[in-house]
Parts: C-alpha cells; structure tokens; sequence
C-alpha cells in the first residue's frame, strides 16, 4: 500500500501533514488506521442502532477521527513553534554578535532550543552537513510549515546571503516583527 501511495499527490499532502504535526507514522499506516476507526465506529453503530444510515453517518465520524486528532496535534505543534520562534532569532542574533559563523548559531540552535524549534533547525544542521546549499536546506525548512514567520526568516536570510548586509540586524527586525504581529 505504501508503494501504491508514493507517487500519488494526495499521499504527498498526507506525508507532509504527519511531518507538520510531529508524527512519524507512515501515510500508508494512517490510511489504514482512517479505514480501520471508519470500519469499527460503522460496525459498532450498526450492532447499537441497527440501522444502515446511522451507521454510515457513524462510518464518516469514524473517519474523521483519525485525521482530527493529527490536525489538532499539527495546530498545537505550529502554535508551540510560534511561540518560540522569537526567542530562537534572539538566540541567533546573540550567537551571530558572539562572533559564531551562521552555520555555527544554526547548531547551537539545534542543540539548545526547545521542541518543536530544535527538531527543525537540527534538520536544516544535518541536510547542510550532508552537503545541501543552505539555500535548499533553508527552503526545504520553510516548505514544510504553514508559518508565515517561518517564511520571512528564511526569505531574509536567503536575501541577506545573496545581496549581502547585516545579518543580525534583519533576525533582530524579523523578531521584532513576530512579536508585533503576536501583540496586535
């Protein structure tokens, strides 16, 4: 099933959606798990009810169980990365002052931050090591998040990188504008 679903879109959404709220599972195993709640919640509905349409209704709350529970474990994970995305670009532009190259910070990020930061940053630390641009690593960071902030963190650098300036000062007015958005 998991051979069947690789090249398929949809099972690339799915993918992407596990690895957005933290999971590890496979998409097939989800799928499996979808089909199997839908199956027990419609059987059990129609031994309590007896009734085929209760238990089509039941079969589609079945369903959607599985794929409420990921989304609320994503939205909590998004939320606990917002939260501490400030303070990792305060952690950035402090290593960066210290005299640290960006790869340098990007470890100390890794290693030092709370979850779910650090999970993301030691991505990016080990794709650079295996020999990704950082350019790659960066964006590959940014496609698998919804977060806007996110986003402009990595378009800033990218441009910083590219055009040249003051690295530190562009995190310093990234940070500065995520909390302005957290306040307003």
């Amino acid at each position: 099933l998991d051979s069947m679903l690789k090249n398929m879109k949809v099972a690339q959404r799915i993918e992407l959606f596990l690895y957005q709220a933290g999971m590890s599972m496979k998409v097939a195993t989800f799928v499996l798990l979808i089909a199997a709640s839908a199956m027990a919640a419609y059987l059990i509905s129609f031994a309590i009810f007896g009734k085929v349409l209760n238990a089509v209704f039941f079969l589609l709350v079945g369903g959607f169980l599985p794929v409420f529970f990921v989304g609320q474990k994503k939205n909590a994970r998004m939320k606990a990365f917002a939260e501490e995305f400030p303070d990792t670009l305060d952690l950035l532009v402090s290593a960066l002052r210290a005299g640290i190259s960006f790869s340098g910070a990007l470890q100390i990020v890794a290693d030092e931050s709370p979850e779910p930061v650090r999970s993301e940053f030691a991505i990016v630390v080990e794709e650079q090591a295996l020999g990704l641009d950082l350019r790659e690593a960066l964006g590959n960071m940014a496609t698998g998040d919804d977060s806007l902030d996110h986003k402009f963190f990595v378009t800033g650098v990218v441009l910083q990188r590219d055009t040249g300036g003051n690295l530190t000062e562009v995190l310093e007015n990234t940070g500065k504008l995520i909390r302005d958005r957290f306040r307003i």
